[in-house]
């Protein structure tokens, strides 16, 4: 039936109708919690409604003292012009928000300086005060950095006005700085509780140069370049929506399908493809649906268009044990760009191992049909793709990897597209964006929903087969690394079993698609396929010696007996906390960052506390993130532990 769902679906979407809403939603300048976002919202909201789907405004509030679950708020922003002028020792304007919106830093402050010239002082990219031992005068004056401008905030506390950048974020292979040389990146103040806030503006890579040329002419004379500037903007408590478009189904279980609304104006790709593919994926289901092509929903489905991470957290603080009804999800985060230079397949991202589902098995099924596009010269069959495509294993970056967390328990895969040339940048326009592909998405997301709000014995079956492909990859993989001498025969034999165990767990997941009176028969199956995966296991693995079948981690774990447990059921996120914790816990999480960095919050780190779940002690969790990934930083999991306590964001159990 999949392949009938997909076919039915995928010669339904319409291309032009999905340009056409990328089109639309790019016009708006989408910050969260602004009046450009809100009006997208209605657009978005107007436009569902029109097409005779159910679609409302959830509203939240935009409030500093508010805390969604564990997600701090912030205020609504509106800006209405900004610029700035350079003065001396030339003249020429070198941001203007009306020009380009991206050309101010996101959230500024009001400002007025249209009379009064500042001095700018030239930073580096050091983002870090310790990186400035002797920091010059900035007090009353404009830094220009070469970093991430909204990294420099601690320059306010220094008594410095504003802030200038030219920063690229450069990804090897892809983009350099040069690349995008007339191009402006995305960023944004994310102001706290009690935050000292401040502006800023933002330049390409050429106007960086140029300031930078003007700053060491006016230092040549012994002086200080200088410039005016204005910035009519306003921070005040407001609100925060998101967009919930719904298809009833026949029972009080749903599937969810949700994609950002957020990033100035085009941000085309990055996500007004996901929003369009959303969108288009609830028209199309519906139009099938009354057309009798399709049957009736056993579930419904939900669309939730919503402010990056933000939607998400204040979401799920809502309905709290409402989450329980959503049996599974599809993220859609950059769906739509031409794949030429610079631009990834359409990548299909798995669920993080703590949160064991079938469900990617469901997308890699569906995602097979949806590549039919060209017929084989030698069978006549369709079978070749028109557009590059993957299945990956889970990373996060986006709302998955929230709605994905064992805690929260809606098993939710990612639709995107990395690399992306264009990503945060004042040039993801409408242009990018290929109609083709888009198309795919749109399908991939009404297909995946469609069969999963219908899930019965066949579907289940035809899943069960691209699991059985899926696993027999996955140990291949596992094979190539051991022979490559990525890890030891011990690790192999672990690393296997454990998968083992994880697809076993996954099957398991089918039997909630089921009632009780189906459940015996359902379990057979299921029996049936983990029996199959463990033989196909042992023929391509080989026989392990006994020896070989106990791994140990290279540390002691008695010394991490005990048992940490979550006080919230999402994923922290410990940005605008400073204004909620005491002056000793700030010491102690910035002591804990400044010694850890990156490695305490990227990488494996950022699926550590999917495991944290009361039941588990430290030292399990250890082992477990140590096999899965390699990750053996014993210091950082353990400081993670008892700063997260000190913070109270865990206890110990046990």
């Amino acid at each position: 039936m999949l392949e009938k769902y997909t076919a039915l679906i995928m010669e339904k979407v319409s291309k032009k109708r999905l340009l056409q809403n990328v089109n639309d939603v790019a016009r708006f300048h989408r910050i969260q919690a602004s009046t450009g976002f809100r009006a997208a919202a209605e657009f978005c909201k107007e436009k569902l409604k029109l097409w005779g789907i159910e679609a409302q405004i959830q509203s939240y509030p935009a409030d500093e003292e508010v805390i969604f679950d564990t997600y701090p708020s912030f205020f609504e922003w509106d800006c209405k012009q900004a610029w700035c002028d350079l003065v001396y020792p030339e003249k020429r304007r070198i941001a203007d928000f009306v020009g380009n919106n991206i050309s101010i830093i996101q959230k500024s402050i009001p400002a007025d300086y249209r009379d009064k010239p500042i001095d700018i002082v030239m930073l580096g990219k050091g983002t870090r005060r310790e990186d400035y031992p002797e920091l010059p005068d900035i007090k009353g004056k404009i830094v220009f950095v070469r970093g991430m401008g909204p990294q420099y905030t601690w320059c306010f506390e220094e008594g410095a006005l504003g802030i200038i950048h030219d920063y690229i974020a450069e990804t090897p292979g892809v983009r350099t700085r040069y690349d995008l040389f007339d191009t402006m990146t995305y960023s944004s103040f994310w102001w706290g509780r009690g935050s000292k806030k401040g502006f800023g503006f933002t330049l390409s890579p050429r106007e960086g140069d140029l300031l930078e040329a003007a700053c060491k002419k006016a230092a040549a004379e012994g002086k200080c370049a200088q410039v005016t500037c204005f910035v009519d903007s306003s921070l005040y408590k407001g609100s925060i929506e998101n967009v919930d478009a719904f298809l009833p189904g026949q029972t009080e279980e749903e599937v969810l399908i949700t994609a950002h609304l957020c990033h100035p104006r085009y941000s085309a790709n990055d996500n007004a493809s996901g929003v369009s593919a959303g969108m288009e994926a609830l028209k199309v289901i519906k139009e099938l649906i009354d057309s009798g092509e399709l049957p009736p929903l056993k579930r419904g489905i939900r669309l939730l268009l919503v402010p990056e991470f933000t939607g998400t957290y204040a979401y799920l603080d809502k309905i709290k044990e409402g989450r329980k009804k959503f049996m599974g999800g599809f993220n859609a985060d950059m769906v739509g760009a031409r794949q030429v230079e610079g631009y990834g397949p359409l990548t299909v991202t798995d669920l993080p191992m703590a949160t064991p589902s079938f469900v990617c098995d469901l997308a890699a099924a569906v995602l097979e049909e949806a590549r039919r596009d060209i017929a084989d010269m030698g069978t006549g069959e369709k079978l070749i793709p028109m557009f590059n495509s993957r299945v990956a294993p889970f990373s996060g970056g986006s709302d998955h990897q929230v709605l994905s967390d064992p805690s929260v328990g809606i098993p939710t895969l990612m639709l995107g597209q990395w690399p992306d040339k264009y990503y945060h940048t004042s040039d993801d326009t409408p242009d990018r964006i290929d109609p083709h592909v888009l198309s795919k998405s749109a399908t991939i997301l009404a297909a995946y929903s469609y069969a999963m709000a219908n899930m019965d014995e066949e579907d289940m079956l035809e899943v069960m087969s691209k699991g059985v492909e899926r696993f027999t990859e996955k140990v291949n993989g596992y094979i190539k690394q051991y022979k490559a001498g990525k890890f030891t025969r011990e690790v192999f034999y672990a690393r296997l079993k454990a998968y083992c165990d994880y697809a076993a767990q996954s099957n398991e997941d089918y039997l909630r698609f089921f009632t009780e009176e189906q459940k015996p028969h359902i379990k057979e199956l299921i029996e049936a396929q983990n029996a199959k995966l463990t033989a196909i296991a042992e023929v391509m693995a080989g026989p392990f010696k006994e020896e070989e079948k106990h791994w140990k981690p290279s540390v002691d774990m008695q010394k991490y007996n005990y048992i940490p447990r979550r006080t919230h059921f999402t994923q922290l996120q410990l940005r605008n906390w400073e204004g909620f914790l005491t002056k000793e816990q700030n010491e102690i999480l910035k002591d804990y960052n400044e010694k850890y960095g990156m490695k305490a919050m990227m990488g494996p780190m950022s699926q550590f506390d999917y495991y944290v779940n009361g039941v588990r002690t430290l030292g399990e969790i250890m082992e477990i993130i140590a096999l899965q990934t390699g990750y053996e930083e014993w210091e950082v999991m353990e400081q993670h532990v008892k700063v997260m306590t000190a913070l109270g964001f865990m206890e110990i159990v046990g």
